[in-house]
């Protein structure tokens, strides 16, 4: 996944892939996340489901390639 770089604004151009990464993440914190993000935060709690969900999703992880680590 490869992201193309604009030097001169140092914008970041996402691919089709990257994109649709992005959608699907924002889809789980609208859904999942915000309606209840207030009452998480005043309490100082994440429930443990709501993060075991992000695992089949593959946003339960940090991903590194190969190459780089």
């Amino acid at each position: 996944m490869d992201a193309a770089v604009d030097a001169g604004t140092s914008q970041f151009e996402l691919n089709e892939d990257q994109r649709a990464i992005q959608q699907m993440a924002e889809a789980f914190a609208a859904d999942r996340v915000a309606p209840n993000a207030l009452d998480w935060d005043r309490n100082k709690h994440f429930p443990a489901d709501v993060i075991r969900e992000t695992g089949p999703l593959g946003l339960g992880g940090i991903y590194v390639s190969d190459d780089v680590g």
